[in-house]
């Protein structure tokens, strides 16, 4: 027996037979058709579902606010504010009926003109707090251009010191034993 096919062996002499469990959490079923359940009973372990059922979803509508993330090429980053409103529970079923289709990486995509002015008509973010927080953005990303600029040497300056550290104990190596 290879080792996956013995763990996987030692697994499932694990599994303990108890009675069905249905438990409503989150606004969610877990339950188990079978009444299989992980853990060791003995040991005083939680018992663990096998499957898992959710029944609703609750979506929540964040607020945006002036965000400050470097990663942001160009214009005022974006990002959701702690303030939110919570909607209604809807079934998962109902859900996936009426949503909209998935939006491709590209539709996903702001224009810097866009964020401005969504920031100014939504957030109430000012022209003067953008550009202090796009100048900031800017220093962060010199920096981490510096940064990865110096990895590219360092690895160079590396090698030439394990060089010259080989070629001194070479060339000097029986000299410093004879001090």
């Amino acid at each position: 027996m290879d080792m996956i096919t013995k763990s996987m062996a030692a697994h499932h002499k694990s599994i303990l037979k108890r009675e069905e469990l249905d438990e409503t959490t989150y606004n969610g079923t877990m339950s188990t058709s079978s009444g299989e359940v992980f853990g060791d009973e003995a040991k005083g372990t939680k018992a663990v579902p096998l499957h898992v059922k959710f029944a609703s979803i609750q979506i929540r509508d964040y607020s945006i606010t002036l965000g400050d993330n470097p990663s942001c090429s160009y214009g005022p980053p974006i990002s959701l504010d702690w303030e939110y409103i919570e909607n209604e529970a809807v079934s998962l079923d109902r859900y996936e009926k009426m949503r909209p289709s998935r939006r491709k990486m590209y539709q996903m995509h702001m224009l810097n003109r866009q964020r401005a002015d969504l920031l100014r008509s939504v957030a109430g973010t000012t022209d003067d707090e953008m550009q202090v927080v796009m100048r900031e953005m800017r220093e962060i990303q010199k920096m981490r251009s510096k940064t990865k600029a110096s990895l590219l040497f360092s690895k160079v300056e590396e090698a030439a010191e394990s060089a010259a550290h080989k070629w001194n104990r070479r060339k000097f190596g029986n000299a410093k034993e004879e001090l």
